[in-house]
């Protein structure tokens, strides 16, 4: 619940000194000794002389200005505390005169005589999410060690040995020294939760257990049978990107050339991650169409979520050939919380279906997601 009351920064000041006046007076007239009135009177005096600079320190409010940006519309204004451009307010219409060039372009400090106030509970509840939330903000090395560790804990078998808490330390990881480090890996991984929109707590807890998963629990950054079928465009990169059409996709999309030399998906930091943050916004291949619906041949573990999400259509160029695909947005699913339905996507089968089912829970558990997301559904 959230209720309001008029507040003291909405009250014209300049009508309080007369209505003090006229107060005084009236109590002033109600004295019948002459000499009682005159020290009354005087009495009065030093009240208004005194409530005038009170009344000049409660006035400062009207007196605050914000800078308005040239180039914005007369109905809009630039708010320095955000660092944004916004719609003005009912209340801020005392602007100066534009066309005065002398003095800066300013506009009056919002003043409404509405005070909004949150039920205690719920203030409370929200101040309590505030600081662990991962919504719209970057992740810290701090953090995302702390996810890595505590997720390789969770698997005895994986937190053992000299690497335990290393990462990308396989031997057929060939990525530089200095981008095996966890200050490397969330400087990356910030830019393609930016660039991708993974800009929520369920988003990017989606998305690490998914390539947690892929990456051998980020040890490595391809796949070690390098002798597959479908060699040499084998899994790279932290989602594993495989299949020579795939490969051609993201060429097309990056303007690097993968098909010549694949290996530098697996053997560069950037392009392992935004190989990742391309595939999980627009680079699941599927049919063009308007909308998703889970196929009738895929595991009841999809079909019972009834997913139905909108398509978008990508066109590339291969052979000279133009060629379109349909793909679906992993937001949007990882918004739902249906962890099965993309581990299906993006494995195509059952592999890791229930490791990665772990991974989203321990995710949610380390950072208390139920209590501190503020987006949470």
């Amino acid at each position: 619940m959230i209720c309001y009351h008029h507040s003291e920064w909405g009250v014209d000041y300049a009508t309080l000194k007369p209505e003090v006046e006229a107060l005084l007076n009236e109590g002033i007239k109600k004295e019948e000794d002459s000499s009682k009135k005159k020290k009354l009177e005087q009495k009065k005096e030093q009240i208004l002389t005194n409530l005038d600079s009170k009344l000049q320190a409660f006035n400062f409010w009207k007196e605050v200005k914000v800078p308005v940006k040239p180039g914005i519309p007369e109905d809009w204004i630039f708010d320095p505390s955000r660092n944004i451009t916004r719609k003005r307010l009912p209340w801020e219409i005392n602007i100066h005169d534009r066309s005065n060039k002398k003095e800066p372009q300013l506009a009056y400090f919002p003043a409404s005589p509405k005070v909004y106030h949150f039920h205690p509970v719920a203030f409370v509840e929200q101040m309590r999410r505030i600081g662990g939330c991962f919504c719209d903000r970057d992740l810290t090395v701090q953090e995302l060690k702390e996810i890595i560790v505590s997720l390789r804990k969770s698997e005895s078998s994986i937190y053992t040995g000299d690497n335990k808490e290393n990462i990308f330390f396989k031997s057929n990881c060939n990525l530089p020294s200095e981008d095996k480090t966890y200050e490397r890996l969330v400087e990356e991984l910030n830019k393609a939760f930016k660039k991708y929109e993974i800009n929520t707590c369920i988003r990017k807890f989606h998305f690490i257990a998914q390539t947690y998963h892929e990456t051998d629990r980020y040890r490595t950054t391809k796949e070690y049978n390098e002798s597959a079928s479908y060699a040499p465009f084998i899994g790279r990169g932290l989602m594993q990107l495989t299949w020579e059409s795939n490969y051609k996709m993201y060429k097309q999309y990056s303007g690097k050339d993968y098909i010549i030399t694949p290996d530098i998906i697996s053997n560069d930091l950037f392009n392992a991650i935004d190989s990742a943050g391309w595939f999980w916004k627009q680079g699941k291949k599927l049919s063009v169409g308007s909308n998703w619906k889970a196929p009738s041949s895929a595991p009841s573990y999809v079909t019972d979520k009834n997913p139905n999400y909108p398509k978008t259509k990508i066109s590339y160029t291969t052979k000279g050939q133009v060629k379109n695909y349909g793909t679906i947005d992993l937001n949007l699913i990882a918004d739902d919380d249906y962890v099965d339905v993309i581990s299906w996507l993006v494995n195509g089968g059952s592999n890791g279906l229930l490791e990665r089912r772990e991974y989203l829970k321990k995710l949610k558990e380390i950072f208390e997601y139920d209590k501190k997301c503020i987006n949470k559904k």
